[in-house]
């Protein structure tokens, strides 16, 4: 059962849901499909830039979801493109995570708010959905990673989180 509308906030006008009973096996399964359609070799290529490990530094602390969520664009679909993670191992998981940003940059309503310093490691992570998402500002609200390119969409959410606006809490969704 996907449970990311309980983290979507109420003023985001879409999302895409992504669930995997094994992170790891899916992950596996995406790289044959990028084979077999020849991009894998670029993508290899791209997540080497990276320098880091992504299998121990990244995919063996996503749970069972991830995926993207659009707020209102007031400016660009990207400027306004969010994304979440599921965490397992979450202590370990965002001590590893601050070491991809300069530290916290702001404590929003007791949410330490942080910016990836890994330029596009959600894009090439995790796939061309997460693309736009190059180095987002982000923060953990339980077991959940997000991201937001956009400070004061990040902030708006945690109103919501806060406030108990968010899909899962409402009547239309």
């Amino acid at each position: 059962k996907i449970q990311a509308p309980e983290i979507v906030p109420g003023h985001a006008v879409a999302a895409v849901f992504f669930g995997a009973d094994n992170f790891m096996i899916y992950q596996r399964n995406f790289d044959d499909f990028l084979r077999n359609q020849g991009l894998f070799r670029d993508v290899k290529r791209k997540r080497e830039g990276l320098e880091i490990d992504l299998e121990d530094q990244f995919y063996k602390y996503i749970d069972s979801e991830f995926g993207i969520i659009y707020t209102e664009p007031k400016t660009s679909v990207a400027q306004h493109k969010m994304a979440y993670v599921k965490l397992k191992k979450t202590d370990d998981a965002m001590k590893q995570f601050s070491e991809f940003s300069d530290g916290v940059i702001e404590n929003y309503r007791e949410h330490p708010i942080y910016k990836l310093n890994k330029d596009r490691l959600l894009p090439y992570a995790l796939g061309r959905s997460f693309k736009g998402l190059n180095q987002p500002y982000f923060t953990l609200y339980g077991d959940w990673l997000v991201f937001s390119n956009d400070l004061l969409s990040l902030k708006t959410t945690i109103n919501d989180w806060i406030s108990g606006k968010t899909w899962s809490e409402s009547t239309g969704f």
